[in-house]
């Protein structure tokens, strides 16, 4: 991904809040690209890491190394409550692009519903992780604080 309008501790606390890390982070450009990875919680006895992505096929499911829909929504949210003008780009087939926190609750939920599966295996996005295991509730509570963040800018203008 790639982030523009943000610093580095910026997007560093951002992961921190979001309990994810950012890998191979570096300067791009005008603003910086990295990607989001999974961080081990050593609590948890299935060997599942916090935010883990998972993949069906036809030979069963499997864990994926990487961060699912609702990590990288709560990251955005963290991200966007410090940064309510960052711009975010990335994305593989689905290319995203959140402008701002306002473009970002406008439009986040929808990548949700992407089919990451396939034909024979449909998997929405934010299907496709083992999160029923840990609190969905971090989910909403980060959104609701962008939410009234993003109020309280607008009563103040």
């Amino acid at each position: 991904m790639l982030f523009r309008n943000v610093t580095l501790d910026q997007l560093r606390l951002a992961a921190d809040e979001a309990s994810v890390r950012l890998i191979n982070l570096r300067p791009e450009g005008r603003g910086y690209r990295a990607t989001l990875g999974l961080i081990p919680d050593p609590e948890e006895p299935n060997h599942l890491l916090y935010w883990q992505r998972r993949s069906i096929r036809l030979s069963g499911e499997r864990k994926v190394n990487a961060v699912c829909w609702h990590g990288h929504a709560v990251f955005f949210a963290k991200l966007f409550a410090r940064c309510p003008d960052a711009v975010v780009t990335g994305g593989r087939e689905n290319a995203v692009r959140y402008e701002g926190a306002r473009g970002f609750l406008a439009t986040f939920r929808a990548t949700g519903e992407w089919n990451i599966g396939s034909l024979v295996y449909p998997l929405r996005y934010q299907d496709a992780c083992y999160c029923s295991y840990f609190n969905l509730e971090q989910v909403e509570e980060a959104i609701r604080g962008l939410e009234a963040a993003t109020r309280r800018e607008d009563d103040s203008c």
